[in-house]
C-alpha cells in the first residue's frame, strides 16, 4: 500500500520550520518592501513615459520601450488579482472545495500569465543585445537586423503564445503526475526537466549582458565612450539588461540557501519565479527613471513641486538613432 500523501498545509509548515521563523519574517518583509517600492515608482514611471511619448513615438526603439511600459501595466493588474485572491482566502474563512477552486482560478491563471510575461521580457532583452552586437561589428547587417526587429515587434503576440503553450503543456504534464497517473520516477524527471529549462533560460538571459562586453572593449580602442555610441533608448535597454543580470546572479546564492534546507528543486524554481514577478517590473521602472541625469533631476523637482511641468523629459533621441543630450 502506498503511503498517504502529506497535506499541502503540513508540507508548507514542514519547510518553513526548517528555515526558522525569523528568516521567514525577514523574507516576507523584504518582499513587502520591494512591492511597496514597485507601487511607489509606477506613478513617476508613468508620468515620465507619458511626457516623452509624443516625441519618442517616431523613434524605432520606442516600440520596445513602449512595450515594456505596457508590460509593467499588465504585471500590476495580474499582481492585483493575486493579492486580492490571497486577501479573500485570508478573511473569508473556509469554503467548499468547489468554491475554493473557483476562487483560486483567477490567481492561478495570473501566475501563469505573469511567468509568460517575464520570459518574453528576457527573450526581448537577449534579441536586442544580439542585434546591437551584430549591428556594431557588422554594419552591413543593420538593415536586416532592423527588419528582424520590426517582424518580432509585429508578431510579438505569437512569441507570447509560444511561451504560453509551453507553460500550459508543462502544467498538464505535471498535473497528470500530481494525480498519481504516472510513476514516481517519471514525476521526478518532469520536475527536474522543468527546473532545468528555467535554469537554462536564465543562463541565456545572463549572457545577453555579456554581449555588451565586446562593445565596451571596442569603445576603449576607438576612444569613444560607449555612452556616446549608444542612443538614449539603447542606453536604457543596456542598464535594464545589466540590472536584470545582477538580479539573476543574486538569485544564485538564494537558490543555494533554499537547497541547503533541502527544499525540492521544483519548489525553489517556483519561489524564484514568484519573486521575479515583483523584482523585474521594479528593474524596468528604475532603469527607465535613472537612465540619465535629466530624468532624475526632473523627477526630483516634480516630487518637490519646485518646477513647472517640462515639455519633454529624457530619454531624448533623434529618428536616425543618434542622441543629443539636453
Amino acid at each position: 500500500m502506498d503511503p498517504a500523501p502529506i497535506p499541502f498545509e503540513l508540507l508548507v509548515l514542514l519547510y518553513l520550520s526548517k528555515i526558522g521563523i525569523e528568516q521567514v519574517y525577514a523574507f516576507f518583509i523584504t518582499i513587502g518592501i520591494l512591492l511597496l517600492f514597485l507601487i511607489l515608482c509606477f506613478p513617476l514611471y508613468a508620468y515620465v513615459h507619458r511626457v516623452n511619448r509624443e516625441r519618442d513615438n517616431e523613434i524605432f526603439e520606442y516600440r520596445f520601450t513602449n512595450h515594456f511600459y505596457k508590460m509593467v501595466k499588465k504585471i500590476f493588474f495580474f499582481l492585483f488579482v493575486i493579492l486580492a485572491t490571497l486577501l479573500y482566502f485570508l478573511y473569508s474563512g473556509v469554503h467548499s472545495p468547489l468554491v475554493t477552486i473557483a476562487s483560486a482560478t483567477p490567481a492561478f491563471l495570473s501566475i501563469i500569465i505573469l511567468h509568460v510575461i517575464i520570459q518574453v521580457y528576457q527573450f526581448i532583452c537577449v534579441i536586442l543585445a544580439v542585434s546591437k552586437l551584430f549591428s556594431h561589428f557588422f554594419p552591413s547587417t543593420e538593415k536586416f537586423i532592423l527588419f528582424v526587429q520590426k517582424v518580432m515587434h509585429r508578431w510579438i503576440a505569437l512569441i507570447y503564445l509560444v511561451f504560453l503553450v509551453k507553460e500550459i503543456a508543462s502544467i498538464v504534464i505535471y498535473a497528470k503526475c500530481f494525480l498519481n497517473l504516472c510513476p514516481d520516477e517519471e514525476s521526478s524527471n518532469i520536475k527536474l526537466k522543468y527546473s532545468a529549462m528555467f535554469i537554462i533560460f536564465n543562463i541565456i538571459s545572463l549572457t545577453s549582458s555579456l554581449l555588451y562586453i565586446p562593445l565596451l572593449i571596442s569603445s576603449k580602442k576607438s576612444k569613444i565612450p560607449l555612452r556616446i555610441q549608444l542612443s538614449k533608448p539603447q542606453r536604457y535597454i543596456l542598464w535594464q539588461t545589466l540590472a536584470t543580470t545582477l538580479w539573476k546572479i543574486a538569485t544564485i546564492p538564494l537558490g543555494v540557501l533554499f537547497y541547503s534546507y533541502r527544499f525540492p528543486i521544483i519548489l525553489i524554481t517556483l519561489i524564484l519565479v514568484l519573486i521575479d514577478f515583483i523584482v523585474i517590473p521594479f528593474i524596468i521602472q528604475l532603469s527607465y527613471l535613472s537612465c540619465n541625469k535629466r530624468n532624475v533631476t526632473v523627477i526630483f523637482k516634480t516630487i518637490c513641486c519646485c518646477s513647472k511641468k517640462p515639455s519633454s523629459v529624457q530619454p531624448h533621441y533623434q529618428s536616425n538613432g543618434s542622441s543629443r543630450d539636453a
